[in-house]
This record gives structure tokens, sequence and C-alpha cells, in this order.
């Protein structure tokens, strides 16, 4: 059987939360990003890319929302690595944050916590 998680009426919103362009390690412009999936009915993107929120309201217009988001990666140098994603409650707020070699949860947490604090 076959179980829905949204209510079956209201105004509903096509996503994709997590997304790298050329700005760090994606292959697509965003600008390519926003056309294709403009192009595949989708309203909105998080532009996640590695180590900074950079914001892109040139892509925004009456159909498109471009998110600020950012991606920063926890553990890199060692056999697991953690990925946390957070999208910018202001895309006018910059966030610079490198990715370490920690992977404790103590670094996650902090992390979280300076996500957080941005507007």
């Amino acid at each position: 059987m076959r179980q829905y998680l949204l209510p079956k009426e209201g105004q509903f919103y096509k996503a994709n939360l997590h997304c790298h362009t050329t700005v760090s390690d994606g292959d697509f412009s965003p600008a390519q990003i926003k056309e294709f999936y403009k192009s595949h009915g989708y309203d909105a993107v998080a532009f996640t890319d590695h180590q900074g929120c950079i914001p892109h309201p040139e892509l925004n217009d009456e159909n498109f929302v471009a998110l600020t988001g950012i991606e920063i990666a926890y553990g890199i140098r060692k056999s697991t690595s953690i990925h946390a994603c957070g999208i910018a409650r202001n895309p006018e707020t910059a966030l610079q944050h490198p990715n370490t070699i920690e992977d404790d949860i103590d670094q996650l947490n902090s992390g979280i916590r300076l996500l957080n604090e941005k507007e």
C-alpha cells in the first residue's frame, strides 16, 4: 500500500536542497544548474557548494528561487568523512568555512552551531 508523506491538497514546490556547481567541484555553472532544474519543473535549488555560502540573486525570478547554501566536510583525510549542508535563512549573510581533517562529533556540532548563528 502506497503511503503519502504530504497532504493530498495544498500548494507544493519542487526543490533540490543539495547541489554543487563549478564554484566548487560541480560540472555546471550556477546558471546552467538553474536552466536544467527549471526545465525539469523545479521551483528552487539550494546551491550548497563546499566551504562557502555564495548567493546567486541574479538567478531568482518569478518562477525560481536560488537558495544560498553551504556544504562543510569533516574528516576529509580519514577513512570516513561527514558532510553537513546548511541553507542560509538570510541569503545576504556570507559564510566561509574550511573543510577540516577532524571527524569527531564536537567538530560537527561546532559547525552546526556556526551555521545556526548566521541569520
